[in-house]
């Protein structure tokens, strides 16, 4: 099987999101190119100390290797999630789903063998979403994996589904 074809249509967030990231990169470039510092947020490289999966943005990695985890019993550690996050941040899920597809999880491990965008409204076990939070605690986009009953696995920890979901993604491992 193939990758589904890549999906050319971001949602409103993830357009938004990919300017704000661009206007960022300019205008560091433009401060590179007048030997003045930069004042944008510095990228970390992962693994850093002190750094770990709850400090960085790592969201879909992280949705990634749970689901690689339930599907196959393989787990990806820790650094592996954050290598990841660094290789490909701040793709959108359908960019980041690609570079598995060619390239695995960092160090030579599973390589996606198909995956596929879905109907977000789909309830469906396995699939991962990318969630819309809009509370007063969370804000932002976040990806999570589905389970039965409305919950998700978010971070580790089996939760109820906050947010709306407004992507969603079907995954298959290689060997699976």
């Amino acid at each position: 099987m193939s990758a589904a074809p890549r999906a050319s249509r971001a949602t409103p967030a993830q357009a938004a999101a990919g300017r704000r990231n661009l206007a960022i990169a300019r205008s560091a470039q433009r401060a590179r190119a007048s030997g003045k510092p930069a004042v944008a947020a510095k990228k970390a490289k992962a693994p850093l100390p002190g750094y770990g999966l709850h400090e960085l943005p790592v969201c879909g990695p992280v949705a990634a290797a749970e689901h690689l985890t339930v599907c196959t019993g393989i787990c990806v550690p820790e650094e592996v999630a954050l290598k990841l996050w660094d290789l490909v941040q701040p793709a959108p899920l359908g960019d980041m789903f690609e570079y598995l597809r060619a390239e695995g999880f960092p160090g030579g491990g599973p390589k996606l063998a198909y995956f596929e965008r879905c109907d977000p409204d789909a309830e469906i076990p396995g699939l991962i979403y990318g969630v819309q939070l809009g509370g007063t605690a969370c804000r932002g986009y976040h990806a999570v994996l589905a389970y039965p009953d409305g919950k998700v696995a978010s971070w580790g920890m089996l939760l109820p589904r906050l947010g709306t979901p407004e992507e969603a993604w079907w995954l298959e491992w290689e060997d699976e």
